[in-house]
């Protein structure tokens, strides 16, 4: 990795990850490092600033990927899509006795943490299902949007039926989600991670998930990534699991591509 920053002139990370300060101290001529992601959370921000590397992200590019696959998590688990399909392709099923728990999107109250422009597209898609939407954020928006409520973390736990996690990781998010929050949630709650795992108490969702404490839930991100035998939430019948794939369309990573190509032009011809 050395001998290969030497001559470069921009660093492309498909993803973003971490490279070793030994590796970034060779980067004399480095003008950009460009990742296709949105998150910083696993790069070595402090010998890129030590080095005074520029850095750019490419944004929410994938939000349109990502609010969709939100709400496919949301369907999924009132649906009960996975056993759905099991029973299905047995031929295991009778009657119409195996849909009674299942449950509408529709007049549902859907709880966003981190309304961002991820959070706002999940909203509006939530808003088409005829659900009510209500958000926290560090940022509060016109109190002109009547379709829209603001509640306190807390108040959102233990007020909404779908909770779902929009929010960067970072060392003033990590675990923010702990286990006084996870606590709040009501039997029927769906609770759906799309954004970092570290934002969450995992081993007390799991506990609240195999005691059946709240419906279910949907997760895209793991603590460790790719899921082995033995993770927490595999085999378990009230939750849907993706392997990190939320953002991935050859829709968004065509855009991705064409970004950083832009933005790596922009930086060798000088402009911002």
């Amino acid at each position: 990795q050395i001998q290969l920053v030497k001559w470069a002139d921009v660093l492309l990370l498909t993803p973003g990850r971490y490279i070793d300060s030994k590796v970034l101290n060779n980067a004399k001529h480095i003008k950009l490092i460009q990742i296709w992601s949105s998150g910083f959370d696993k790069l070595n921000l402090s010998s890129i600033k030590q080095n005074k590397i520029p850095l750019a992200n490419n944004g929410s590019v994938n939000a349109t990927a990502v609010s969709e696959h939100t709400v496919l998590l949301i369907l999924s688990v009132l649906k009960k899509i996975i056993n759905f399909n099991k029973i299905t392709t047995l031929g295991k099923w009778h009657g119409n006795s195996h849909g009674m728990d299942c449950y509408n999107l529709n007049n549902r109250k859907v709880g966003i943490i981190g309304y961002g422009r991820i959070g706002k597209k999940v909203a509006d898609l939530c808003k088409g299902f005829g659900a009510k939407i209500y958000y926290n954020d560090i940022k509060k928006v016109s109190q002109k949007n009547k379709n829209l409520k603001y509640l306190s973390l807390k108040k959102l736990m233990n007020y909404c039926d779908i909770i779902s996690l929009h929010l960067h990781y970072n060392e003033k998010t990590r675990n923010i989600i702990d286990k006084e929050h996870l606590k709040l949630m009501k039997k029927n709650t769906i609770f759906i991670n799309v954004s970092r795992s570290g934002l969450v108490d995992n081993k007390y969702l799991n506990f609240l998930l195999k005691n059946k404490k709240i419906l279910g839930a949907g997760i895209d991100v793991f603590d460790k990534e790719p899921t082995r035998k033995g993770d927490i939430f595999l085999n378990l019948d009230n939750v849907v699991l993706t392997p990190h794939t939320a953002g991935s369309t050859l829709d968004t990573y065509e855009e991705v591509v064409n970004n950083c190509y832009e933005n790596i032009i922009h930086v060798l011809k000088k402009k911002k």
